[in-house]
């Protein structure tokens, strides 16, 4: 899965993967079910989601699209591009493939760019081999020159792969890194990348995935490590340090990351300042180079064409030779039946009489036999009579009742049209007194006879009985809009609007007209009221906007006396007012003049409080900035806090001339909440406001408050807390600040140092795995404790549960020895579990982040980890325990190297296994997975805030949809017009409701089915499509890579590919694929015969992608599982430009 904008809205793009039988097989897409894995089927279907108006739809294919695959990686370039490695492709068999895919993307097509029959450079002969369940990253350089990283995977052994490569997606060549074991030696894993200093500097973090055997999770230290890669000019990378999470959680790595953000542009500047002579050497005889091989290649060509038409030749010989055998094999099987029958006919007449040979003797006893027989019948005859007799008397009785009913619904049926024409009577006298109304008003709306008006324009629209309609005179201020329904369909209706811009008016006492004045009449009344909207003309100030009312007059006489009308509505942003209206007069929009606060423009302020999350769920800084131009500081707050949240406004006059605005906060604070302002008093005055507005720029006074919680036994979880506001006049007498905390759930870091705050998330823990605490002595003692501070808990009143919290409080204390034993960390305490011999829960603890078949997904200077695979998660469809589980999110910072467990709110998805994920701004979105137990897949979309990490529901799982429950596919996001979508293709699930049209779907042995279904869903409609394919498609694939390139490209790779005749293959073939709004145009590359250095045909690997500033996006995949369901422990880049791995 990928994501791209389109028209400034997201979408999210999911292609491929496997999992349950499509429920439908939407056309263009294949579905197999995989020969590897019964019940599983693969898919190439591609479905776009738009996040905006919620909606799926399915993108057109064009190219050589993916087949069914799963387990490959996709990762996106930039916006518009995309590249898929690997995967298990299930077109004929399941095939481990090392194909790469460029994906062209857009709102309607992806286009697949393959990349195949690439002649071997003379200095790349290498290409990874084909792989599954290995990963991969895009990294971006300057260079216009985007590559693919891959690493490990699974190979068609489904040996684990232990390789690492670099695909250079312009040159389309591949380079095979030296990374460590730890690195790449893995599948099911994540790989993410990290532009550090400058492009040519790369960070690789690979996170989770199993060990070469297949019970195994990959355990720390290794969990997560960190990779190194530099690149110089001529574009050769090399490895540089490997750190694993030890190794970025010490103060080394800290400082290393701060020292590369500043240098920052030092390596650029050196670099451009080198002579340049070499480079115009090397250009020229780069130049040559092309044109030499450009001479062998139109060669070649000439030669191929050649040899085509010779074999056209030969194919047009043997049809004609196979029409003659044919027609020779017709007449010798014409021949065969004349015999056939002649002797069947002989048969016949042997039967024949042999049969009368054989009842001469026994006539009288079949006579008698006959006899017998016919009494029988003449007994089930009369049996039968009977029976009808009774049939037909059941079938009287049910024609009188349907007669009686009959009659009652006829009479029912006298009433109702009684009613409707005593209701049409009624009509049409409304009708004739409305048009009577009409009349009169036009009468007097004519320009002779509108007198003492000053008239601006007069304009006509015709309404016609469409859907609905807008008549928009925007020019002079007035919009109305006619609903479906309120004309007949046999009527055309006419709107005439005049504008007078003055007049002989009488408006109500203590009001002013703040717009024009509009006559608006009709040909014919509306059945339905029609929405007015009209714009105010003066110069006004927002808090002002709740004054503004609407004002009638009718029009037969002259002067003209307005009155009020209630039920309009006037937002506090815009600057048009609207009201529904059965009846038209002359409308206007009035202003009451307010008596108990004047608003003048050079008097009026304005502040806007801003909330900076510090630390989530802990610490927050909340920042009241204070202007007397609105306009100025809005553009401020977007320019210099984008990452903070604007949570209340305030507009206010200063009670006395050079007054002071002050904030109160002497109210006491909930249990476990501490409320510190910087300043007391926290006072700001008129002065300073006008002062640091008159700055150039601009700069506003602010003051700064501190907000910490604490959560523990008896804190409250809400922080309501009202700020007085003093000194000033306004309609709001408090801002009210209101937080949560954000529950912390499980061990983040085994090295990082507790503290009483983490108390109860460690006795959740240990609950979780079974630890009571009876033997808390014992435990505090290899904790670090002293018998005289267990033997002083243990005269403590209470229970053992009461006891072993003391301890554990003392312990986060630090009291007595426990420094020496290394101080308060999950690693000490699972040390001293092992010594009191609970090795169990010891092990249940390290477990907690382990996993598998999940997706990593960057946003801004953050990683995200969620779901998947997980040793203690309950394989069942829903439960209190599994969402506990699954409510948690793991969130890595690179800036401070830290890994934390943070808590959701909300419902998380059920499909948490091989689901699809993309980002979209601040938004993740993720789609379908597996449940973990049976063949229950999803086609469900739920959005994840990062900032509030709040679920939202757009789509639940619903079986009747058009849209394949399956996993294991690929998703990406695009944006269209402003509206972002997504893109979900193939993937193996549950049986297919409907099977699409240009889709593909393949049942599995499994009783799963695998597709490479397209489906794209509308963000802001909330609508699925199915965009056409174009170009060579995945087959029916699942378990591949898709990651976004850009808003239009996407690459794909590897996965499992189901053919027609379900034969399933680990593919290590790459699809590019072109997205637009309506089609998927794709480009199949396969491995050339002269290139060695491709990754093997994969699935269950994983990929990203590098974007460097070179417009050359690179993909990284690594390990995966390949054929033989072999470990893969391999890193490939995948440069999309040239087409070209890079191990």
């Amino acid at each position: 899965m990928i994501s791209f904008e389109h028209d400034e809205v997201d979408h999210l793009l999911m292609i491929g993967g496997g999992g349950s039988k499509p429920a439908v097989q939407l056309p263009h897409y294949k579905y197999a079910e995989s020969q590897r894995l019964k019940g599983l089927w693969c898919t190439n279907e591609h479905s776009i989601y738009n996040i905006s108006s919620r909606k799926w739809s399915n993108p057109s294919i064009i190219g050589q699209c993916i087949p069914p695959a799963y387990d490959f990686i996709i990762e996106k370039i930039n916006n518009t591009r995309a590249v898929l490695f690997g995967g298990v492709e299930t077109d004929d068999d399941d095939t481990v493939t090392n194909n790469i895919y460029i994906l062209e993307i857009s709102i309607s097509t992806v286009v697949f760019l393959a990349v195949f029959s690439i002649k071997k450079p003379e200095a790349i002969d290498q290409w990874p081999v084909g792989r599954y369940a290995h990963a991969g990253a895009i990294i971006i350089t300057r260079l216009d020159c985007p590559m693919l990283v891959i690493s490990g995977g699974r190979d068609e052994n489904n040996d684990t792969l232990d390789d690492c490569w670099i695909f250079n997606v312009t040159q389309h060549s591949w380079i095979k890194l030296d990374v460590p074991h730890s690195v790449s030696e893995r599948w099911g894993h994540s790989l993410s990348s990290f532009s550090m200093s400058s492009p040519r500097y790369v960070w690789i973090i690979t996170v989770g995935g199993k060990c070469p055997s297949d019970s195994n999770y990959i355990t720390k230290p290794n969990v997560a490590m960190l990779i190194e890669l530099v690149t110089n000019s001529k574009g050769e990378w090399a490895v540089g340090d490997t750190l694993d999470t030890n190794g970025m959680n010490n103060e080394e790595y800290k400082k290393r990351y701060q020292q590369q953000l500043q240098i920052g542009g030092t390596i650029w500047l050196k670099e451009y300042q080198k002579p340049r002579k070499g480079d115009t050497a090397d250009i020229e005889q780069t130049v040559q180079a092309l044109m030499k091989s450009l001479e062998e290649k139109e060669r070649e060509a000439q030669v191929f064409h050649q040899q085509m038409e010779q074999k056209e030749k030969e194919e047009v010989e043997k049809d004609q030779e196979i029409r003659r055998y044919c027609h020779q094999l017709q007449e010798k099987d014409m021949e065969l039946q004349e015999k056939d029958r002649e002797l069947q006919e002989k048969d016949r007449e042997l039967q024949e009489k042999d049969r009368e040979l054989q009842e001469a003797p026994h006539s009288e006893r079949k006579k008698e036999e006959m006899e017998k027989k016919l009494e029988d019948k003449m007994l089930e005859t009369k049996k039968f009579l009977e029976h009808l007799q009774q049939k037909d008397e059941m079938i009287s009785k049910k024609i009188q009742n349907y007669n009686y009913e009959l009659q009652k619904m006829k009479k029912e049926l006298e009433d109702k049209e009684s009613e409707i024409q005593k209701l049409n009577q009624l009509l049409q006298n409304k009708d004739k007194e409305l048009t009577k109304r009409d009349q009169i008003l036009k009468k007097h709306l004519t320009q002779d006879e509108l007198k003492g008006v000053h008239v601006a324009a007069k304009n006509s629209f015709l309404i016609h009985s469409e859907s609905t309609q807008l008549v928009n005179w925007e020019e002079y201020g007035i919009r109305i809009t006619i609903p479906q329904g309120a004309v007949l369909p046999s009527d055309t209706v006419q709107v005439t609007i005049t504008a007078l811009i003055g007049g002989d008016f009488i408006f109500p006492e203590d009001t002013e007209l703040v717009s024009a004045v509009y006559a608006i009449n009709t040909s014919k009344p509306f059945l339905e009221p029609v929405k007015l909207e009209i714009q105010h003309c003066v110069s006004i100030k927002i808090p002002s906007h709740c004054n503004f009312s609407f004002a009638t007059a009718p029009s037969d006489k002259t002067p003209y006396q307005f009155k009020l009308v209630n039920g309009g509505n006037f937002v506090s942003n815009g600057c048009y007012g609207n009201i529904y209206v059965s009846e038209f007069c002359l409308w206007s929009l009035i202003e009451y003049v307010r008596t108990s606060i004047s608003f003048f423009t050079n008097k009026s302020y304005y502040g806007q409080v801003v909330r900076e999350v510090r630390r989530p769920g802990r610490e927050w800084l909340i920042k009241f900035l204070l202007s007397k131009d609105l306009n100025a500081l809005k553009k401020h707050i977007n320019e210099k806090f984008k990452n903070n949240e604007t949570i209340n406004d305030l507009y206010f006059l200063f009670e006395e001339e050079n007054d002071f605005i002050e904030f109160c906060f002497d109210k006491p604070c909930p249990k476990g909440w501490s409320v510190t302002p910087y300043d007391t008093p926290t006072k700001v005055s008129q002065r300073a406001i006008d002062d640091y507005g008159s700055m150039s720029p601009p700069n506003f006074p602010q003051r700064l408050i501190k907000i910490t919680a604490e959560p523990g036994e008896g804190a409250d979880k809400y922080l309501n807390y009202p700020v007085t506001l003093r000194g000033i006049k306004s309609d709001i007498k408090k801002l009210n600040i209101v937080l949560t905390t954000d529950p912390v759930d499980g061990p983040t870091n085994h090295e990082e140092l507790l503290n009483t705050s983490d108390l109860v998330g460690i006795l959740d823990i240990l609950k979780k795995h079974g630890y009571s605490g009876v033997s808390y002595y014992d435990l505090g003692l290899h904790l670090g404790l002293l018998p005289r501070t267990l033997n002083a808990i243990d005269n403590e009143r209470g229970d053992i549960s009461n006891h072993f919290r003391i301890c554990l409080e003392k312990w986060l204390q630090q009291a007595d020895d426990v420094k020496s034993k290394g101080g308060p960390t999950y690693d000490t305490l699972i040390q001293a579990l092992r010594k009191i011999g609970e090795n169990a829960v010891a092990d249940g603890i390290e477990r907690e982040n382990e996993r598998a078949a999940h997706c990593a997904v960057s946003v801004g200077d953050s990683l995200y980890v969620w779901g998947g695979d997980q040793a203690d998660l309950p394989e069942i469809h829903d439960s209190e325990e599994k969402r506990r589980i699954t409510s948690i999110i793991q969130h890595f910072t690179p800036s401070t190297g830290q890994w934390i467990t943070r808590g959701t709110a909300g419902t998380p998805p059920l499909g948490m296994k091989g689901y699809c994920c993309t980002a979209i701004n601040n938004q993740l979105y993720y789609f379908g997975g597996k449940c973990g137990h049976d063949n229950c897949f999803h086609n469900s979309i739920t959005q994840l805030d990062t900032v509030s990490l709040q679920w939202r529901e757009l789509e639940l799982t619903d079986a009747t949809r058009p849209v394949m429950r399956r996993g294991g596919g690929g998703m990406i996001s695009f944006e269209h017009d402003g509206v972002h979508h997504l893109l979900m293709i193939g993937g193996r699930g549950s049986k297919p409701a409907v099977q699409l049209p240009h889709n593909k779907y393949i049942e599995l042995p499994s009783g799963r089915w695998r597709t490479n279904e397209h489906s794209m869903y509308n963000l802001s409609s909330r609508k699925w499509s199915n965009p056409s394919i174009i170009g060579q498609c995945i087959p029916p694939a699942s378990h591949f890579i898709i990651e976004k390139i850009n808003n239009t490209r996407a690459v794909l790779f590897g996965g499992r590919e189901t053919n027609d005749e379900s034969e399933n293959t680990f593919t290590s073939n790459i699809y590019i694929l072109e997205i637009s709004i309506s089609t998927v145009f794709w480009q199949c590359v396969k491995k050339p015969e002269a290139i060695d250095q491709w990754p093997m045909g994969r699935c269950y690997h994983a990929g990203a992608i590098i974007i460097t500033g070179s417009d050359c996006p690179m993909l990284v995949i690594s390990g995966g599982e390949g054929d033989d369901d072999n470990l893969l422990d391999d890193c490939w880049i995948f440069n999309i430009t040239q087409h070209s791995w890079i191990k």
